[in-house]
């Protein structure tokens, strides 16, 4: 392990003045805290990041939102920024391999670039450097208090910190257990005179949310970001004699079933094509071909749960979606919902990205004639 990534989110946020921790903030569809791990995991792998959460967050669910980023356990915070580091050093020191490296990122940066992340990972792995700081210049005028009065400063002589803020490991990891007080890891190369490092021009879009005027502006940013793919999909199945039709993973009272090499789930094939579409993946016959004999009479909702793990080794996820069921009989009027719901479950959309509409032929063709069944599926993909 030759670099690991701390990701720290265990503050209140108390300056943004919001009923839920700005990190858990909903921007885009994904939380403040999943921005910023998503930029980190193109640099860094599951077993390589460490996530610090409120105590209060590590339950099952957060565990599995956050498996995507991390093979770790959830690290709980401390009283302070130095305490939930400290918490995660002797997370790392029961490790079987501690890191060379350490870096360290505020989750509350969640426009961090990969390009940063990248320069501030490779700078640190040179055996000579021991920290590796980016940093802002001044730009604006500025001034103090100076017995009551203003006076105007030299702008040249101060400077701004950011995060990834990284060190040697070796260096650092011992001086969190001292009873010093920091706003910034770089404070302890000051404190302890850490030598052979340097201080790096870091980015101006890599802004830290501290207030609403920083969330708003985050907000724009991410939407103006945002790349959409769109996917169709289509499939239909003729009826045979059975006990039963399997529509969206959900089993239609009728004396009839979907004819198919699998249940013929007309619904989540066409919805596995629809998403392989989006992604530019070809179509479910190529990922789970009817020559499989293991697939015989197989439950469809394998194939869907297989695509999501596909879109989450992705910089994609799941915008929307819009099913349109294509069947004369049975009445589909008291299965929509349930079908909804079924979905939801096996894709982690939420209700407002899930659409569900049955339509009929009015008794035209093979479908009118209660002969067949066909799905028609929409999807929006966005990164």
């Amino acid at each position: 392990m030759k670099s690991i990534a701390l990701i720290l989110a265990g503050g209140k946020g108390s300056r943004l003045r919001t009923s839920v921790a700005k990190q858990f903030i909903t921007v885009n569809g994904l939380t403040i805290l999943e921005h910023t791990l998503k930029a980190f995991s193109k640099s860094f792998s599951r077993k390589n990041l460490l996530i610090i959460l409120p105590q209060k967050e590590i339950n099952k669910k957060n565990s599995q939102i956050y498996k995507k980023y991390t093979d770790h356990e959830l690290i709980p915070n401390g009283s302070t920024r130095k305490g939930s580091i400290k918490n995660a050093i002797k997370y790392i020191n029961n490790l079987n391999k501690k890191p060379i490296n350490l870096l360290i990122h505020d989750a509350a940066r969640p426009n961090v670039s990969s390009k940063l992340i990248s320069k501030i990972k490779s700078d640190i792995q040179i055996r000579s450097i021991n920290y590796v700081i980016p940093y802002l210049s001044i730009d604006s005028t500025l001034k103090k208090f100076v017995k009551g009065k203003l006076a105007t400063l030299n702008r040249d002589n101060f400077i701004t910190t950011q995060t990834p803020q990284a060190f040697k490991y070796g260096a650092i990891s011992k001086y969190y257990f001292k009873n010093d007080t920091i706003t910034d890891d770089a404070q302890l190369i000051e404190i302890y005179k850490i030598k052979s490092g340097k201080y790096i021009k870091g980015e101006i879009s890599n802004l830290k949310i501290t207030n609403k005027k920083d969330l708003d502006l985050f907000k724009k940013i991410s939407i103006n970001n945002t790349t959409f793919r769109v996917g169709n999909g289509f499939d239909v199945h003729r009826l045979v004699k059975g006990d039963g039709i399997m529509l969206g993973g959900i089993k239609v009272k009728s004396n009839k079933k979907l004819a198919g090499h699998s249940d013929g789930d007309v619904v989540l094939h066409a919805l596995c094509d629809s998403i392989l579409g989006a992604m530019s993946k070809k179509d479910i016959g190529t990922h789970f071909p009817s020559s499989d004999k293991n697939l015989k009479d197989a439950n469809s909702s394998i194939f869907i749960t297989e695509i999501m793990k596909k879109i989450s080794k992705t910089d994609y996820l799941i915008s929307n979606v819009d099913i349109t069921i294509i069947c004369q009989s049975p009445s589909l009027k008291n299965y929509k919902d349930k079908i909804k719901k079924n979905i939801m479950k096996l894709t982690n959309l939420k209700n407002n990205q899930l659409n569900v509409k049955a339509k009929t032929t009015d008794y035209l063709g093979l479908i009118g004639d209660s002969r067949a069944i066909s799905c028609w599926i929409t999807s929006t993909l966005k990164n």
